[in-house]
């Protein structure tokens, strides 16, 4: 565990971010011991600068304030934007699929406070959870059934090399469980699942529910009774008559009545999770479909009237279309998953939501899942689902210690403000730096604003380099993040514009899409809150991998220059973002 010297961090020192700007070297990593900084030995040093910006890119520290001295750093040493609400206006031209990246604007200067803050958890609350994880025994301990095990470790973890659970996935897995062994419930119990961006978050609800499916599938004969053996694991016990009578199978799978639903904000994620519940879904024998904004009515329509669907992935517009006109009923869903909870609950995607939550009225188990807990989600789950149980894990808003945060002061002689060499710089540097051989790189561009994401785009195209954009009005995105994170062969002697991919976007990309083989993000604008920042640092070093994240520093008011160095140091020194 890391320590901070609040008292240093009240006085503006940064104990976790000293950095001496050295040729070739932007950024040193720094080993801690009780908060205090000390530089890595002389070989660890040199071995780091083969794969840190060049000497253009200019000096690690952060810009300074217009006489010249450091931006102020807040006494409470903590990263969060001025607290503030924001209002996501609903777009006109698409009403059908809202999406991540239909962002409200703002004024410039008051950037910072378009989203409120992340909700704090206390150090016993996290120590607590440290204690149940270290207990952590293997999917083994999980009291699934067989099938479901063989689906998670042949087919959703065969290509991972994971034969453990992550550790929101040993906290959630058994405790959604328990909704399949409780009996006469009068309400649905409600669960909040959250974790740190790329840590499984997915398996961890799918699990219990394909497990339940499952076994209410067995029309007539119980499926295998589980016990504990000697080493705490589960395993099957052959039984020949039921325990309860069973529903039978034409009562349970019936035509246009799904059994279980996941919304997503997003298309790309409704494609994202059909294809992991297909890969599970195939090995235990249940049906599933998914249902994106370019999905045609037709293909739905005929797929639910061919065979009954067992679990339903879809946007909430989508959904409650086809509950308006009759055409499905969620009177047999048993389980609800609100994927992205902190986007499906803002104002923008409630009163989608909720029309399609209060249409099962058989309900069992309300699922929400997300990276993020700011407070306006903390409120509304106090409010609407008191009884609502969370469960997190210790490394809740942090930024995982595997990625190495690195700043780019675009005020530096060399670059005189243009952010736009800076990228560039940026960019060749990384492609250049000697990792991730035989591959193109994968590098993701983050910017504030739809039109800034084309105007860089094309930016790049004209200095020779593979850039594509990736907005709400990008007609094929599909096929645009398939080529991007498809794996191409790279030839090492190749220039840049041969050895990298790529691709610049809004939060679309941000949340929930699945680029474990992204090594590179780039920060061209700053995030307009910790949330943001979390989720875009957050497409690097999923699955316990490497990554990097840059973040261009400008001219920025002093307010947002505070925060940033805030931010700075709190990533460095391993604590959450609150």
């Amino acid at each position: 565990m890391s320590f901070v010297c609040r008292s240093c961090l009240k006085h503006g020192l940064a104990l976790a971010s000293t950095v001496r700007p050295i040729p070739s070297i932007a950024t040193l990593p720094l080993t801690f011991s009780r908060g205090y900084a000390r530089p890595p030995k002389a070989a660890s040093a040199r071995k780091s600068a083969a794969h840190s910006l060049s000497r253009n890119v200019g000096k690690s520290k952060l810009p300074t304030t217009g006489k010249g001295r450091p931006a102020a750093s807040s006494a409470k040493g903590r990263p969060e934007a001025p607290r503030g609400k924001s209002v996501d206006a609903k777009d006109k031209r698409d009403k059908r699929d809202k999406t991540a990246d239909d962002k409200p604007k703002v004024k410039q200067g008051n950037a910072m406070t378009a989203t409120a803050s992340l909700q704090a958890f206390s150090i016993e609350e996290r120590n607590h959870l440290d204690k149940v994880l270290a207990k952590n025994l293997g999917f083994e301990s999980f009291r699934i059934l067989p099938s479901v095990r063989e689906a998670i470790l042949e087919k959703a973890l065969s290509d991972l090399e994971i034969h453990k659970p992550s550790p929101i996935q040993a906290l959630a897995i058994p405790k959604i469980l328990s909704l399949n062994f409780a009996k006469n419930l009068e309400t649905a119990r409600a669960y909040l699942i959250a974790a740190e961006t790329g840590s499984g978050k997915t398996l961890a609800y799918l699990t219990p529910v394909i497990d339940y499916l499952k076994r209410q599938q067995e029309p007539y004969v119980s499926p295998p009774k589980l016990v504990k053996d000697e080493d705490g694991m589960w395993e099957e016990v052959a039984r020949e008559e039921p325990e309860e009578p069973k529903i039978g199978e034409a009562e349970l799978r019936k035509l246009n009545h799904p059994r279980a639903v996941i919304l997503v904000p997003s298309s790309e994620l409704v494609r994202q999770v059909t294809q992991l519940v297909k890969t599970m879904s195939y090995k235990v024998k249940l049906s599933s479909l998914g249902i994106a904004s370019e999905t045609k009515d037709s293909i739905v329509r005929r797929s639910f009237g061919q065979y009954p669907i067992d679990i339903l992935v879809a946007t909430p517009a989508r959904v409650q279309d086809y509950l308006k006109d009759g055409f499905i009923s969620l009177d047999n869903t048993s389980h609800i998953v609100a994927d992205e909870a902190d986007t499906l609950f803002d104002t923008s995607f409630v009163d989608l939501v909720k029309p399609v939550i209060k249409a099962a009225k058989n309900l069992k188990g309300l699922v929400m899942c997300s990276a993020t807990i700011p407070r306006a989600l903390d409120s509304y789950l106090r409010k609407e689902y008191p009884e609502c149980e969370r469960i997190v894990t210790p490394k809740l808003h942090h930024v995982p210690r595997r990625i190495e945060f690195l700043m780019v002061d675009t005020t530096s002689n060399h670059f005189n403000g243009r952010k736009d060499l800076a990228l560039l710089d940026t960019l060749r540097t990384i492609a250049a730096d000697g990792t991730e051989p035989g591959v193109k790189k994968r590098v993701i561009v983050f910017v504030n604003r739809r039109e800034d994401a084309l105007t860089t785009a094309k930016y790049l195209e004209k200095k020779e380099l593979n850039a594509r954009v990736i907005t709400r009005d990008t007609q094929n995105r599909k096929d645009v993040l398939e080529r991007f994170l498809a794996d191409e062969p790279r030839d090492e002697n190749a220039k840049v514009s041969e050895a990298m991919k790529v691709i610049v976007t809004t939060d679309l990309a941000s949340r929930g899409v699945d680029t474990k083989n992204v090594r590179n993000v780039i920060l061209y604008d700053v995030p307009r809150s910790s949330i943001e920042l979390i989720h875009r640092v957050g497409r690097v070093g999923r699955f316990g991998r490497r990554g990097r994240a840059y973040m261009l520093i400008g001219k920025e008011p002093k307010y947002k220059l505070a925060w940033i160095r805030e931010v700075r140091d709190t990533v460095r020194n391993g604590s959450g973002l609150v």
